[in-house]
């Protein structure tokens, strides 16, 4: 029986695009944990639980919480269809705090992107309330595009997923990375049926500020470094299972190239695609003056009123943006109300 490991959270820093409107470039300073060091802007908290392979660790900013950086060295047991839950839960009395995850969700079909929508629930079970009580909700999570990766598990599936997810009261967006295999196979019988994730990774901001945080957060998955002496020790008591991180942050550093390189060469018609979710998301639309290319945030229902009632407004040339324009949907959103004037 496995509980849920969680690992980590880091973040260095390389040349930098331009900061959004109002943001600083982040000071970094070294944080020193046991056996282990990494860097973090100041002022970030460090969460850490754990040892070796159960090893844990949240880093995330106080005051923007959607600015965070994860790595679960293992996510689980979760269950893999609702018949074995269902199952566990009738005989749960026979079995009194032996079958620990019978609040975990159900993760079907067994992938990578089902594993982060299915967050928040994880993050409301108690294995994840005790381990870490501030594991990453990814509430409401919706997947904008996934990438298979190869798998070093046997029977396990790996994968890159770029997607959204509320934070407060925060549109956020992220990268993400897993492998999910079965745990304990379906036998008929209680406590099988189980599925786990593993090397799960992650990094995220505000939906608007992303594009800055992304290549910083990226780039410092391998800033993470082990005391030789500590990865002995691990290696020693736990053997393979700390393997893989114990190597001075080499997963880690593979990981984040991984992260990069499928950010880099992502299809640019799923940034499209991410607007408009963030739109259905947020309960809006976009409008664009083509004789300025200025872009306007509007409620959902305006520009069916609009186009039936041009003559109404100053603003007689306004059109929807054209579905492969990524120039005019990565432009800033002017606010509607207050820039589309009645005549």
């Amino acid at each position: 029986m496995r509980r849920i490991g969680v690992l980590v959270l880091l973040c260095c820093l390389w040349i930098l695009p331009p900061a959004p409107a109002g943001a600083a470039s982040p000071v970094l300073e070294l944080w020193q944990g046991p056996g282990f060091q990494l860097s973090k802007p100041q002022g970030w908290k460090v969460l850490v639980s754990g040892q070796c392979s159960e090893l844990g660790f949240l880093v995330y900013d106080p005051t923007a919480p959607a600015r965070q950086f994860f790595f679960f060295g293992s996510v689980g047991p979760f269950y893999m269809s609702g018949d074995q839950k269902q199952l566990d839960q009738q005989v749960a009395g026979y079995y009194q705090g032996m079958l620990n995850w019978l609040d975990m969700p159900v993760v079907a079909p067994l992938t990578p992107e089902n594993l982060f929508r299915n967050f928040e629930g994880i993050a409301a079970s108690g294995l994840a309330r005790q381990y870490v009580p501030h594991f990453p909700p990814l509430r409401g999570f919706e997947p904008v595009w996934a990438a298979p990766l190869q798998s070093q598990v046997q029977g396990g599936r790996t994968g890159l997923v770029r997607g959204l997810f509320v934070q407060g009261n925060v549109l956020a967006e992220g990268l993400f990375q897993a492998t999910v295999a079965p745990f304990a196979p379906f036998t008929g019988s209680p406590g099988g049926g189980t599925g786990v994730g593993l090397m799960v990774m992650g990094l995220s901001a505000a939906k608007d500020e992303f594009a800055f945080w992304q290549p910083v957060l990226t780039r410092c998955l391998s800033s993470f470094d082990v005391n030789p002496d500590y990865a002995r020790q691990c290696m020693q008591a736990s053997g393979q299972a700390w393997g893989a991180v114990a190597s001075a942050g080499r997963t880690l550093a593979e990981s984040s190239d991984m992260i990069m390189q499928g950010w880099e060469s992502r299809n640019r018609s799923y940034d499209i695609m991410a607007e408009k979710r963030s739109d259905a998301i947020l309960e809006r639309d976009r409008v664009y003056n083509p004789e300025t290319d200025e872009v306007y945030e509007v409620g959902p229902r305006f520009w069916e009123h609009y186009r039936l009632n041009r003559q109404q407004y100053k603003q007689k040339e306004l059109e929807q943006l054209p579905d492969g324009d990524h120039r005019l949907w990565d432009k800033p959103l002017l606010p509607g109300d207050q820039y589309i004037q009645p005549e």
